[in-house]
């Protein structure tokens, strides 16, 4: 560039000399727009585009809001039982509780069923929903209870999109009071056990589980009182998947818990 410089004052000089100046300030036009002209070397300009702009990311989608599904409780002996039209029945035993939810995200409302068998055992089923009618139930697992125990109560609710609970209140066999009179029965009758209850946790979706079994003691197995058992589901871990939290209350005789 300096010796550019010189060569292009020098031929100023000349030009002023000869009175040529407004051809030399063309000459200076044409000169700052050309850096070796004589060389193919193409030198390069950029418009300037301004600040760059940086791209936010879209927010992930919030997950609809979720509204809790309360089951169908049935009556001991019920054979049958429609959804919208279509029947599940009982193989043998009753149909004892159902869940309708739609557990393979096609739009229909599918079916979690509690059911006995004729010896009084529980279990837990899918319905699958295909056209107008239901599928046979597929077992997911024996609602498993204390020897000498049946199915008393069933009720079943979803605490998540993903997660239901089955709670079941046994009926158990227990010593009859003492005979007051000759010729009184002395056999077992069957009776709930106070304040026990059985707590099925059951995963949701195109291949449902029973996950979990949570069992409180009756009044007769703990500590005088009284014990309540709430489920809820949240993630505990963020690892983004949902986690089953177990809320266990107990409230001692005599105290009180302040509203």
């Amino acid at each position: 560039m300096r010796t550019y410089a010189l060569a292009l004052r020098s031929f100023l000089l000349t030009l002023r000399t000869l009175g040529a100046l407004p051809l030399a300030l063309g000459a200076l036009t044409l000169f700052a727009g050309c850096d070796d002209c004589g060389s193919s070397h193409a030198v390069p300009f950029r418009a300037d585009a301004g600040p760059a702009v940086v791209a936010t990311p879209e927010p992930p989608p919030a997950r609809p809001a979720f509204v809790a599904v309360d089951g169908i409780v049935l009556a001991d002996g019920t054979r049958e039982l429609a959804i919208e039209g279509a029947p599940i029945r009982a193989t043998t035993g009753a149909l004892r509780g159902a869940l309708p939810i739609d557990l393979d995200a096609d739009g229909d409302r599918d079916a979690l069923v509690v059911s006995t068998d004729d010896a009084g055992a529980a279990t837990l089923a899918t319905a699958i929903r295909e056209g107008a009618a239901f599928a046979a139930p597929r077992a997911l697992g024996v609602l498993a209870m204390a020897a000498g125990c049946a199915l008393g109560e069933v009720r079943l609710r979803t605490v998540a999109a993903t997660y239901a609970t089955v709670v079941v209140t046994p009926r158990c066999a227990v010593p009859p009071p003492l005979p007051s009179v000759v010729g009184a029965p002395t056999a077992p009758l069957a009776a709930p056990l106070a304040g026990e209850t059985i707590t099925f946790i059951v995963s949701l979706g195109a291949e449902p589980r029973i996950r979990e079994r949570v069992q409180l003691l009756g009044e007769n197995g703990r500590a005088p009182g009284v014990v309540a058992l709430a489920v809820r589901v949240e993630d505990r871990d963020g690892d983004g998947s949902d986690d089953v939290v177990f809320d266990l209350d107990f409230t001692a005789p005599g105290s009180f818990r302040s509203a």
